[in-house]
């Protein structure tokens, strides 16, 4: 070409070059993008030559800010560390960055939403370019605020740690394991509490109770938590939600050393209005990839299945039209009795996609019906036995109920099917004057329930049927344990608005 002294083809291979580091640089953004939706932790992208920082949404759940309140000015960080500790941390920071270091690792107080303070373990990654010149920094900040009240309390004596007890924002209460008469933990008596426990649970004269007289359908995932612990004297850090209270908990649990009866100690505060914001946040985007999902499944039935029977019948049109042209009758008819068979396949194909999508017998004939059939077309598309037994009577269930536990069995047997590779399932369906119930057990290969909340490549697995449950007013209980399968309860109010 004229005045660039290069061929049209040199030109051309420069843009697909161009264009594909274009492509490399939009995909790692992605992998960025999606990691920081992946994980709990909060993470940090500081671009330097701008001065901007993107961060995931981790900020919002962990420090209580909703998401325009989130400036991606660096100085939105700087303005929220401790006075005490801005001039130290920054001063790490800027000798890690402006010398050849590849990464700095500190710790600092971070101010919240409500004005509280966290404990915070920031741990950076700077990226250089081929001139050494840092150009972006990478960070991901744990909160470490439970594990140091833990470690403080763990340093003093017996009365010692008392006195700070007194003085801490955070619960505090020591327990003692209850085991049955074959030594399994039951339950757990309060023999400690702080001031703060009532605070953050709202429980009072719990001192001297045992937990399950406290909260009677407590989730036996505490009882578990606090027996291995008690057991084995491994401390443990999770987070979990206590429906009876309606609050959602940061919990450290650790076993007091020489003590004779191994007794825990627990440390946890109320998370609930900074889980709430992450919880509304992480299910929406769950709902859009669900609901894309769904899209796609339907999109590749419809060119697949029927797009497919679509092309046979006019094919079978185009030959019935020149049948006919040709006087040839008897073969016309052959190809329309060909066509009306291949028509009414279309037909059933199409009802069936319509039944994965909402099963019409849940309008018409209610849930009971709706869920027999479900299993019943699980069963032979799968070869899963699946026992379904109604015990609800004749009781009305109200459709935003209906629903919830007609998705709730979808997502339980696909999870038992697709993870726990289960060959047996038993559903049931039951009744009582306050609130119905479902119970989905599986013979799958199941998973540690008290170390974590979803089995990994469950998809929207164990959180989205608590989301729906908790949506509905209700409650889902998971009982599993490696090689015994998989429980599912479900607990719905009759009445969605009751929170029963």
């Amino acid at each position: 070409m004229a005045g660039t002294g290069k061929t049209k083809q040199q030109l051309i291979d420069e843009l697909h070059e161009l264009r594909k580091r274009l492509e490399q640089v939009s995909e790692k953004e992605q992998h960025w993008r999606l990691f920081s939706q992946a994980t709990s932790n909060m993470l940090w992208n500081w671009d330097f030559s701008t001065n901007q920082v993107e961060r995931n949404s981790g900020f919002e759940t962990a420090f209580g800010y909703a998401p325009d309140e989130v400036d991606p000015d660096i100085g939105w960080w700087v303005d929220r560390l401790h006075d005490d500790d801005r001039t130290r941390v920054l001063g790490v920071f800027e000798a890690a960055r402006d010398g050849d270091a590849a990464s700095c690792t500190y710790e600092y107080r971070f101010r919240c939403r409500d004005d509280s303070y966290v404990h915070i373990i920031d741990n950076v990654f700077i990226l250089r370019g081929a001139n050494g010149v840092a150009y972006r920094a990478l960070g991901a900040m744990t909160d470490v605020t439970i594990r140091r009240r833990a470690e403080e309390v763990m340093r003093l004596t017996v009365d010692r740690y008392r006195a700070l007890a007194e003085k801490m924002d955070e619960g505090f209460c020591v327990i003692e394991m209850i085991n049955d008469r074959d030594g399994k933990a039951v339950d757990y008596r309060i023999v400690e509490v702080n001031p703060a426990f009532v605070v953050h649970t709202g429980l009072t004269n719990a001192l001297g109770k045992t937990a399950r007289e406290l909260i009677p359908d407590l989730d036996g995932h505490w009882v578990a938590a606090y027996d291995k612990v008690a057991r084995t004297g491994e401390s443990v850090r999770f987070d979990r939600s206590v429906a009876a209270l309606r609050k959602h908990y940061d919990v450290f649990a650790f076993r007091l050393d020489g003590d004779a009866d191994q007794r825990v100690a627990i440390i946890f505060r109320d998370i609930t209005d900074r889980k709430r914001v992450g919880i509304i946040e992480l299910f929406s985007r769950e709902i859009l990839m669900a609901r894309e999902e769904e899209r796609k499944r339907v999109s590749t039935a419809l060119h697949n299945d029927v797009g497919s029977l679509a092309v046979g019948l006019s094919a079978h049109f185009d030959a019935i039209e020149g049948n006919a042209r040709s006087g040839k009758p008897e073969a016309a008819v052959r190809r329309v009795k060909q066509a009306r068979q291949l028509f009414a396949e279309s037909v059933a194909r199409l009802k069936t996609l319509a039944v994965t999508l909402r099963p019409p017998e849940l309008d018409v004939l209610g849930l009971r019906q709706a869920l027999r059939q479900h299993c019943s077309q699980v069963s032979k598309s799968s070869g899963l036995k699946i026992d379904f037994r109604d015990a609800t009577g004749r009781r009305h269930v109200p459709e935003q109920i209906a629903t919830t536990l007609f998705r709730v069995t979808q997502e339980a047997l696909t999870n038992a099917i697709r993870h726990g590779h289960a060959t047996h399932v038993h559903v049931r369906l039951g009744a009582s004057k306050q609130k119905l119930t479902l119970v989905v057990r599986d013979d799958g290969t199941g998973f540690e329930s008290f170390a974590a909340d979803m089995p990994a490549g469950t998809g929207m697995g164990v959180r989205a049927m608590r989301e729906m449950a908790t949506s509905a007013g209700g409650t889902v209980t998971i009982a599993s344990t490696p090689g015994t399968g998989t429980t599912v309860h479900v607990g719905l109010p009759i009445d969605p608005g009751s929170g029963a």
